[in-house]
Formats: structure tokens, C-alpha cells, sequence
């Protein structure tokens, strides 16, 4: 976890000047926490993923997730899990329009992922 989060905080985002001290006035979110958030964040297909589900009203099956952000539904499904992990989107099984028969996980964004986004930013609202 050290290796990771000195990997993520000094070279991987060098143009963030007041990184550290934004993190360090965090109080609801320990620095593991915000380090594990900012690293999931920082994955692209992952913000494409979070971007589509935050326009949609409506939850999307894997299949779905991964014709539009153009990725195999095997990745999907991993940045998908992990997305999970961290409480940013929320699954349920739902029978596949699609696929008669057939039950899948539909994804749509967790209430929580506004609130952290907000802590972690240290934005008011």
C-alpha cells in the first residue's frame, strides 16, 4: 500500500502542486481511504464508466457498459468490481432484455460516490 501511495501522489499526478495539503485537511475519509479513491479515480476507462452511469437515469448491463466506453466486457467487468469495492456504483441482478432467460448485474452510480467525491474535494454544497 506505501508503494502505491507514494507512486500515486508523487509521480503520478506531479501537476497537482497542493496535492498533499488538500489531503491532509480531509477528516471523514483516513489517507488510505482518499489514497485508494484518488487511484481508482485516476483510471480512464474507470472515469469514462463513472461519466456514462452519472448522465444515465436508467442502470446498465455489463455488455452495455462496455460497447460504450469501448472496452471488452471482461475489463469492464474487472474496473467495474473495483468501482464496487470502493462504493462508487451500486449492481443489482435484473433479467437481460437482450437474452431471454438470462439474469445479469445492472450498474448505476451509488449515492455515496457524490459524497465522497465532495470530501475528498472539500467542496460545500
Amino acid at each position: 500500500m506505501l508503494f502505491v501511495q507514494k507512486r500515486f501522489t508523487c509521480s503520478l499526478l506531479p501537476e497537482i502542486s497542493n496535492l498533499e495539503s488538500v489531503l491532509s485537511t480531509q477528516k471523514s475519509l483516513k489517507m488510505d481511504e482518499k489514497n485508494e479513491l484518488i487511484y481508482t479515480l485516476m483510471q480512464p476507462t474507470r472515469r469514462k464508466m463513472l461519466l456514462l452511469l452519472l448522465k444515465s437515469k436508467e442502470a446498465y448491463y455489463i455488455k452495455e457498459i462496455a460497447d460504450k466506453v469501448d472496452a471488452s466486457p471482461r475489463n469492464t467487468s474487472f474496473h467495474l468490481s473495483k468501482l464496487a469495492a470502493e462504493e462508487l456504483v451500486d449492481w443489482e441482478f435484473k433479467p437481460i432484455e437482450s437474452e431471454s432467460g438470462r439474469a445479469g448485474k445492472y450498474y448505476s452510480i451509488n449515492p455515496k460516490f457524490i459524497a465522497k467525491l465532495t470530501n475528498l474535494l472539500e467542496i460545500k454544497i
